[in-house]
């Protein structure tokens, strides 16, 4: 979820450059597909479901309510991961990388480019397809085979074959090969234009993927919030997948109805439509992480005995640290779209005479994160200070979230108007 929450800021960041950011409303798809839920579910107030948007590269589960037949809204902040359809083309294609080399592989994607989106698209039907319970073709490309045949015949002109019907590459895979190192035979090839995996080798293609994905909705299931989920909704292309299907409904199907979309993506399109015609519809979220501000504070043996020595300061008299997280807002907090902003009165330790004081945002999975992290601030400026300013003075810090658009503004007094935004730029966490 944070990966398309960091898509959804810098895709409204590009549109305010070109001044067009008040006229174009971003959605995610977990939103989108939310609206169109109760197409699927009879969705009466105080409804709860639980809806997995598997994709193509991420997978996201958002935990939601019904407020009336218009509205719903988060009630447990959502998760996501790297467990999209991609990683299982991956792994296919890894396994091919292991089985005839990775240089040969490259060389064939780089002189056949449209074959290997081909076989891209094979292996994308059947993955649809299998189910868990039987093995299932995957179609190569005859351009691939040929490839193959020809670099195994360079390396093989003297070797002399002992089955001469199956051929070369089928020798390969069933003399050869051993998938992870246990056995031959878990890959087979027809002698045409199809190999044939084992179904443990297609088991542990969805595996590396559905099982983060199951342990992930387990622990947004054991939330108290979510007390009295029966539904639970798949979007999304790999929702369209048999196996995913037979192991959400045999994990699932004794606690939740399981909801399957018909056109799960062109649903979620669907529902963007709806939302661009009614805003509403997701009538409060819930905050993601914990955003704050970097602040020096008193020295706090119990919090901070955790930190490298050099980081505790003498300051007045006393001993302080410089990377305190003073929070805006907690991860988890209910966020209101109509909202005006969270505001806070912020007062730096100046020094006398101190001209400047530096603004640094950063954000954190933990509900209280006690220090910042080491990494590079979200967003950061440095302001110059009125030159009557008081040691004790405290200006207003302000946090604006509107899901697509987060801002953060520091109204010092007679500073510029236009110079009080502090730009916001969110990392992606997959990257």
């Amino acid at each position: 979820m944070q990966n398309q929450l960091c898509i959804k800021q810098q895709q409204h960041q590009e549109l305010k450059k070109k001044g067009i950011d008040n006229h174009v409303l971003i959605a995610t798809e977990p939103e989108c597909a939310s609206v169109i839920a109760r197409e699927t579910i009879d969705l009466s107030a105080g409804t709860k479901y639980i809806l997995l948007d598997v994709g193509g590269g991420t997978a996201d589960i958002a935990c939601h309510k019904a407020i009336d037949e218009n509205r719903v809204e988060q009630i447990v902040t959502p998760k996501g991961g790297p467990w999209g359809s991609s990683y299982i083309d991956e792994a296919y294609f890894s396994l091919l990388n292991d089985i005839f080399g990775k240089s040969l592989m490259n060389e064939f994607k780089r002189k056949s480019p449209n074959k290997w989106i081909r076989m891209k698209e094979n292996f994308r039907i059947a993955k649809h397809k299998y189910d868990g319970t039987k093995e299932m073709n995957i179609t190569l490309d005859n351009a691939f085979l040929k490839h193959i045949e020809n670099t195994f015949d360079e390396d093989s002109d003297d070797e002399e074959s002992d089955d001469e019907d199956e051929g070369i590459i089928g020798r390969k895979f069933t003399s050869v090969f051993k998938y992870k190192g246990r056995k031959t035979g878990l890959i087979k090839y027809d002698g045409a234009l199809a190999i044939t995996p084992a179904i443990e080798v297609w088991n542990d293609l969805f595996d590396s993927v559905i099982t983060p994905l199951i342990a992930k909705t387990d622990e947004l299931l054991e939330q108290k919030e979510m007390e009295g989920c029966k539904h639970m909704l798949l979007v999304g292309g790999l929702s369209e997948s048999e196996y995913l299907k037979n192991r959400i409904r045999a994990k699932y199907s004794k606690q939740c109805n399981i909801h399957c979309v018909s056109r799960p993506i062109l649903a979620v399109v669907k529902g963007a439509a709806i939302i661009g015609l009614r805003p509403s519809s997701i009538a409060q979220w819930r905050a993601p992480e914990t955003i704050g501000i970097k602040v020096r504070r008193p020295y706090d043996e119990a919090k901070d005995s955790i930190l490298p020595k050099h980081m505790k300061k003498k300051y007045k008299r006393q001993f302080v640290i410089d990377c305190g997280f003073w929070p805006l807002i907690k991860k988890g907090t209910p966020i209101d779209p109509k909202s005006q902003g969270v505001i806070e009165w912020f007062r730096p330790w100046m020094g006398k005479g101190q001209a400047q004081v530096k603004i640094e945002l950063y954000s954190s999975d933990e509900v209280d994160p006690v220090h910042t992290t080491n990494d590079e601030p979200e967003g950061k400026k440095v302001i110059e200070l009125p030159s009557d300013w008081k040691e004790d003075e405290a200006f207003p810090v302000v946090y604006w979230d509107r899901g697509a658009e987060k801002k953060l503004y520091v109204a010092v007094r007679d500073w510029p108007e236009d110079q009080r935004e502090i730009a916001i730029q969110w990392k992606d966490p997959l990257s």
